[in-house]
């Protein structure tokens, strides 16, 4: 009985590994991406690689090191891999193993924000899509975290002041679709930008990190057709108050100017990764555990943060004990209002899940329910932690450091509070991104 609580922490973090290897990026190319004799097939489309000159690949995102991992080895061996030429924007610490295509980490570890060198290597990405002729392809891997990488913003706003908009709604509690509205209009190569760079046919594969897989929010859409109005973006900003902010003066100038009308083209776009994938594969390595499962495939988490982790332990404990164990898995993206008081708040929306489970677990006398938080990508802030726990190793642990845990909740300082008591989940960079898991387990005899 006394070893029961250590291991639900395995069980609970194998458990989310095997969510979030099943979204490997590599193999999920690999899946859908073949060359047979002259013909390449990519997700069904067909292309004649003797007429291709030029083979483009342009990716941004946590996972499009791999993702391009995956495509070189599709075509490695083959006529089409000596015409292939690209880059894919990737956070530092990430491997990658390339052969053509060049890997650019343009920003640093735990800081999801655009950077001189984001900006830099993007207008190179659009200089290679525009060398491109009228047969050849251009081949876009996408996946969590492009946002911030693939990023050109209009003239009239920069680099700068774009940052400290979306700094300032972030820490307001947008959600990640409210951002990206916001990010594609003020950027030359999201909201569909990068269909207008050149001549050359393209193809889109993505990874989704975004509730619901949207395309037009996938990376803020940079080869799709914009889905939402200048007035929509105007609408969120004063929302949250930048209207009364005199520095966002000059992007509600830049939304209100009238701009030109610019045809669209429209080019294959495919998913071939979502959080979906990974609570389908978590669940199954969950059975194979005996655990009874109910994976949540339906319903992606969102919301504040805290409330999720309070609402998600009660669910489990007030659930009729079975004969065996029990474990749900949840995907989704919750949000974390940040306090607008100048001071440093150092923790993540999976912490401040786990964090508040935690409280809620002490408060109601509960002992026989864990709950793991986890962001696929191994990142969740600013931090160097890919989430936390709450369970029977975390209550203890709380209760000999005497710390006072609701005011770290209050002050979004969950990472400190969880390091303190040997909680914390830090696997550094995943190398792929479908949004968190939430794996919640329950033990039928505690």
């Amino acid at each position: 009985m006394d070893n029961i609580p250590a291991m639900m922490r395995r069980h609970a973090l194998e458990i989310a590994r095997a969510g979030i290897a099943a979204v490997d990026p590599a193999r999920l190319v690999r899946n859908v991406v073949h060359v047979t004799g002259r013909c390449l097939s990519i997700c069904g489309e067909t292309y004649d690689t003797d007429r291709i000159q030029k083979l483009i690949v342009i990716g941004a995102g946590k996972a499009s090191a791999g993702m391009a991992e995956g495509f070189e080895a599709a075509l490695d061996g083959t006529d089409a891999f000596e015409k292939l030429v690209g880059q894919v924007q990737i956070p530092e610490g990430i491997e990658a193993v390339l052969k053509r295509i060049v890997p650019l980490a343009v920003r640093p570890v735990g800081v999801n924000e655009p950077t001189e060198r984001a900006v830099e290597a993007t207008q190179k990405g659009v200089e290679l899509i525009a060398s491109g002729g009228e047969d050849d392809l251009v081949v876009v891997l996408l996946s969590g975290g492009a946002s911030a990488l693939l990023s050109w913003p209009v003239d009239e706003i920069g680099l700068e002041l774009k940052t400290k908009l979306i700094r300032y709604l972030s820490k307001s509690g947008a959600t990640i679709e409210e951002l990206n509205t916001v990010r594609s209009m003020i950027s030359l190569v999201k909201g569909g930008g990068l269909l207008t760079c050149g001549k050359a046919r393209m193809i889109t594969l993505a990874i989704s990190d975004v509730i619901g897989d949207p395309p037009h929010l996938i990376g803020s859409g940079p080869t799709v057709s914009p889905r939402h109005r200048v007035e929509d973006a105007i609408h969120l900003l004063d929302r949250y108050g930048c209207d009364e902010v005199e520095d966002f003066r000059p992007v509600y100038q830049y939304l209100r100017e009238p701009g030109e009308c610019v045809r669209v083209p429209s080019y294959p776009y495919h998913l071939i990764g979502t959080n979906k994938t990974a609570i389908v594969a978590a669940a199954k390595r969950a059975e194979k555990m005996g655990y009874i499962t109910h994976p949540q495939t339906n319903k992606q988490l969102s919301g504040p943060a805290e409330r999720v982790g309070k609402d998600l332990l009660l669910e489990a404990a007030w659930t009729p004990k079975s004969y065996k164990p029990l474990c749900w898995i949840y995907g989704g993206e919750t949000t974390v209002q940040v306090p607008k008081d100048g001071e440093q708040h150092v923790g993540g929306r999976n912490q401040q899940i786990a964090l508040s489970a935690l409280i809620t677990r002490q408060k109601q006398g509960i002992n026989d329910v864990l709950l793991l938080s986890i962001g696929t990508d191994g990142e969740d802030g600013p931090t160097d932690a890919a989430g936390g726990i709450a369970d029977q190793i975390a209550s203890d642990n709380a209760k000999k450091s005497g710390l006072e845990l609701t005011k770290f909740l209050e002050t979004c300082n969950a990472y400190y509070a969880l390091e303190r008591i040997d909680s914390l989940i830090q696997t550094g960079p995943t190398g792929t991104n479908v949004m968190d898991l939430v794996v919640v387990l329950k033990w039928p005899d505690m």
